[in-house]
């Protein structure tokens, strides 16, 4: 990570440049003899690949026939320009060429998919300069245009317009405005205002121009979380660095187990993690939208088991939408659930190097080392489905331990908060107008 550099850069030029998973930001500089001042925008590719530029141009069908001519001097291009200057200066404009097609290539590729799939118009296609830079804003991106491309045909008796106001008020009513915006008072009185309204009452014709006077504040833009942000990891490290609930932040990713460990070359062996799993995995995904139930506690409090977590919880948990993080040891050896070995200070260095970020470009991943402990866990992950797996296979005694173990922090959605369609959703979110309560 770098920190958000505000310096100058030699005599009339200034900038704001940082880098998380790729480098973006701006820098301007005057010509003296034109007296003018111009501002250029930084564009970095790398955030939608990290294989290297050679096959990102190819996933977007432009081949690069002089990338491999410099491999011989990778170690020092220097010597390159000095011995073979002619072909490093093609090398380096072909790189510099090959970037911009990439860009027009790889935005063309998304509309299209975006037309073709969500049937999208014109104006609610990205452009070079709005398509987001890195993989994982480039999906949250889209799954904002699709919900609101359909949220039409949810929500039962609205026209496309009033559908899509609905949409932007129910994101934002569970939603947090930002703090830091420079008009936050402005928008703090109107989301007062706005809350005491009754939405739910007013029929199709009526809720629009009340929506739109209200624009200002249901802008995305102007939020810094949104109503399906809830599990992000920026959200939960923004209100629980004090507690054990920062522990929900951390993710196991993709694992494997190496039962021969004294052994360090293997031929015939079959690679399990397949690209082509993602797409059908995704499909059964749940993406729940509103406001989760985070379980937490201070350094001081009592720690439940897990045991009584489920006893008292695990009725009204809904299948794939919980994580419990669990600590303890064991006396029997398990090769099942993967420690993350992180500290605390971890997770509030990470949140103010987020919240300090005036970019909207991907997080990168918590350090946190990814340990098998055989008899214990360190902030192990349980999910609906290890849960089920460990009832199946476990005998009594190994599930009386597991249930023993220590609960760290634990997000989920409750079955009883559950709506059952849209329009209920947008009911029960649009009629309420909250409270005040004073302990």
């Amino acid at each position: 990570m770098y920190p958000l550099m505000r310096k100058k850069m030699g005599k009339g030029v200034g900038s704001i440049v940082d880098q998380k998973r790729s480098v973006f930001g701006w820098f301007s500089t005057r010509t003296p003899h034109l007296g003018m001042k111009f501002y250029f925008r930084i564009i970095d590719l790398k955030g939608w690949g990290d294989r290297g530029l050679k096959e990102l141009a190819s996933s977007v069908g432009v081949q690069m026939a002089n990338k491999g001519k410099l491999d011989l001097y990778k170690a020092c291009m220097l010597q390159a320009l000095i011995k073979d200057p002619e072909t490093f200066i093609q090398y380096a404009a072909d790189d510099a060429k090959v970037l911009r097609r990439i860009l027009h290539e790889q935005t063309e590729l998304i509309n299209k998919f975006l037309q073709d799939l969500f049937n999208l118009p014109t104006d609610q296609l990205f452009s070079v300069c709005s398509i987001p830079k890195t993989t994982g804003k480039l999906v949250s991106e889209v799954l904002i245009l699709f919900l609101k491309a359909h949220w039409d045909q949810l929500l039962k008796g609205c026209d496309t317009q009033t559908a899509q106001a609905y949409f932007q008020a129910l994101m934002c009513k569970h939603g947090h405005l930002d703090p830091e915006h420079k008009q936050y008072s402005k928008h703090l009185h109107l989301w007062e205002q706005l809350h005491q309204l009754d939405l739910s009452g007013l029929n199709k014709d009526s809720v629009y121009p009340v929506l739109k006077s209200f624009k200002s504040v249901y802008e995305f833009s102007q939020l810094r979380y949104l109503g399906f942000s809830h599990a992000s990891i920026p959200y939960i490290l923004s209100g629980h660095t004090k507690n054990s609930g920062c522990y929900n932040a951390l993710v196991t990713g993709g694992r494997t187990v190496n039962e021969l460990s004294s052994e360090y070359f293997a031929t015939n062996t079959a690679y399990l993690d397949l690209v082509s799993c993602y797409g059908s995995a995704l499909r059964d995904l749940y993406i729940p939208l509103g406001i989760l139930t985070v379980y937490t506690r201070a350094a001081n409090e009592k720690q439940v088991t897990l045991g009584d977590f489920l006893s008292k919880k695990g009725g009204s948990l809904i299948p794939r939408l919980w994580t419990i993080t669990v600590s303890g040891e064991l006396t029997f050896e398990q090769n099942l659930v993967f420690s993350k070995l992180t500290k605390p200070t971890t997770f509030q260095r990470f949140a103010k190097w987020s919240r300090d970020s005036e970019y909207e470009e991907d997080n990168p991943h918590l350090e946190a080392d990814m340990a098998l402990l055989r008899k214990e866990i360190v902030n192990g992950i349980i999910t609906s489905d290890v849960l089920e797996l460990i009832e199946k296979v476990s005998t009594n005694q190994e599930l009386s331990e597991w249930k023993g173990l220590k609960v760290i922090s634990a997000k989920y959605w409750l079955k009883e908060e559950r709506c059952d369609n849209p329009n209920t959703y947008a009911t029960q979110v649009l009629q309420d107008r909250g409270k005040y309560e004073w302990c």
